[in-house]
């Protein structure tokens, strides 16, 4: 979906019923979904220096969600560990 879809607009967005660690990656270089636009107030928002097609190839989109997954797993046996 992009972000200027009318349907997205009018959708009634709620926060999660718990709380969920999202990321949410935008392109610097995008017209297609500008940073302005992608960015939700729930997750860990980044831009990286890259346009629409170069977040699929951007070596730095990968690194960002490796560190942002490889934290969460940390926090959440943190968590599990110590009721």
């Amino acid at each position: 979906m992009l972000p200027f879809w009318s349907k997205y607009r009018n959708l009634d967005i709620k926060p999660c019923a718990r709380k969920i660690p999202f990321l949410s990656i935008a392109g610097e270089y995008d017209v297609l979904a500008p940073p302005a636009q992608c960015h939700h107030p729930e997750a860990t928002n980044i831009v990286v220096p890259s346009d629409h097609a170069g977040l699929l190839f951007r070596p730095e989109v990968f690194e960002r969600t490796h560190t942002f997954l490889t934290d969460g797993v940390s926090v959440e046996r943190k968590v599990h560990e110590h009721p």
